[in-house]
């Protein structure tokens, strides 16, 4: 739901939910679902310009990374790996204007997830190629994340491109 908030505009309400289900797994939750949770805060208190909280909570998943523990996950878990932290750490650096580090960590060769989320991720590894004034990269990265937005058929990729326009015009 959080998600959700954010992709309606209204990153307090994201900023709310995300905190309420960060407390609501105290104690109970996995390390793994925790760490989720974690990057959900963090990625709406960047959209909602709380910069400090974005980073502290960022900074409380890379510790929560540290402590995983041998065994198994739950199932439903199964797409939350170490790249997808990774780039979960990129794309909330970018919203959070560190487009050098973003870069690193959005720039990788991902193999393992699909064609609809290379394209969100691309529209942040795009951002950051601007925000450093690489236009030309950006430009690549942005013509590669329209084409996946399309193929997929994806609105959440489309609208994320929508919102890439009008940096790519200036």
């Amino acid at each position: 739901l959080s998600h959700h908030s954010l992709a309606a505009g209204n990153p307090a309400e994201a900023m709310l939910l995300a905190r309420t289900a960060l407390a609501g797994i105290r104690g109970n939750g996995c390390v793994l679902l925790r760490m989720l949770l974690l990057h959900r805060v963090a990625l709406a208190a960047a959209h909602a310009g709380h910069r400090s909280e974005a980073e502290v909570t960022l900074a409380e998943a890379e510790r929560a990374t540290d402590r995983r523990p041998p065994e198994p996950e739950p199932g439903w878990l199964y797409w939350l790996d170490e790249t997808e932290l990774t780039a979960m750490t990129g794309r909330c650096l970018a919203m959070l204007g560190r487009p050098l580090r973003a870069v690193s960590l959005l720039a990788p060769q991902r193999t393992n997830i699909g064609p609809r989320t290379t394209a969100l991720y691309q529209v942040w590894l795009t951002r950051s190629h601007l925000e450093l004034g690489e236009v030309e990269q950006a430009c690549r990265i942005a013509g590669q994340a329209l084409a996946l937005a399309v193929s997929t058929g994806s609105v959440r990729a489309a609208e994320a491109m929508r919102h890439l326009h009008p940096l790519l015009l200036r």
